[in-house]
């Protein structure tokens, strides 16, 4: 069967940094997690899957079409993607149905009927429908993340790729998102390039733990939820050579590891935990960062 997807030996040299090394992977639909600390290659790898960048060897195939080709292998490819970055930089004098309209355009969308359609559609399902008249430079930092998420969307892709899409979003506005990913997921692969281990639990049927450039895990998230399974206590002080503990609301202590004392509870695992426990304090630096 054909994948959505293929990736085999994907290398990104930078001089004498490896940033990938020899990864393969392969997507199908649905939705994964991709997680992993900076600097281990989660940004170099989607930037390659987007054909943002190319490889330094090794081979892309999405739909069958080699993203690693020349222009014209890679624009075919680029027409069934979408792809929505960490950081989007906004004409801010446009309106939020003008710079969507421009974004269609470059996706070589001529017919005006359909394309406004498809502006039209994008933009209610990410609840800026009220906002089309807006310019971007009078939106808020969340309905500006969400505008960039509908040019995302733009032609159902089947190859979604989104990078942090949930910085900046409320509670409401990352549980309607949640809602738009997984209906996503259901036609095509859609991967979640994400520091919010909560998204990841609530949304993903697959995750991919990424350092130093390789992958360290791929499965289930509850199989990956099983590794830190006997390794997560409850007790009322910290345990000795836990990973990384904390208070919780009820006064106990949650230690992610170490030596459990005779009243220490075990307690159910998390995303969070699991990916505490697989990537020690690397992982534990970077959730405080982005707490």
């Amino acid at each position: 069967m054909t994948r959505l997807v293929q990736a085999r030996a994907l290398t990104k040299r930078y001089g004498s940094t490896t940033a990938l090394d020899a990864v393969d992977l392969d997507l199908d639909v649905g939705v994964t997690g991709l997680l992993g600390p900076n600097g281990a290659g989660k940004t170099t790898l989607i930037r390659m899957l987007t054909t943002a960048i190319p490889p330094t060897s090794g081979r892309i195939t999405v739909l069958g079409r080699d993203a690693t080709a020349g222009p014209v292998e890679r624009a075919e490819v680029r027409r069934v993607l979408g792809y929505l970055p960490q950081e989007l930089q906004f004409p801010r004098g446009m309106t939020c149905f003008a710079f969507v309209d421009y974004i269609a355009v470059l996706k070589e969308w001529t017919a005006t009927a359909a394309r406004h359609a498809e502006v039209r559609r994008v933009l209610d399902l990410v609840g800026l429908s009220d906002r089309t008249t807006r310019r971007i430079r009078t939106l808020s930092g969340g309905q500006r993340r969400r505008l960039a998420l509908a040019q995302s969307l733009l032609g159902d892709p089947r190859l979604l790729v989104l990078d942090e899409p949930t910085t900046g979003l409320d509670p409401e506005q990352r549980a309607s998102l949640r809602a738009v990913l997984s209906e996503c997921g259901r036609t095509g692969a859609v991967v979640l390039a994400t520091h919010q281990t909560e998204d990841v639990a609530a949304l993903c049927d697959r995750v991919i733990v990424v350092a130093a450039g390789r992958i360290h895990f791929d499965g289930k998230v509850r199989d990956f939820v099983g590794t830190a399974a006997g390794r997560v206590w409850l007790a009322g002080a910290e345990l000795p050579g836990a990973q990384a503990s904390w208070r919780t609301a009820d006064g106990k202590v949650r230690s992610i590891g170490g030596q459990p004392t005779e009243e220490a509870v075990a307690a159910e695992p998390s995303v969070e935990d699991a990916y505490l426990l697989m990537l020690g304090p690397t992982a534990q630096s970077r959730m405080e960062m982005a707490a």
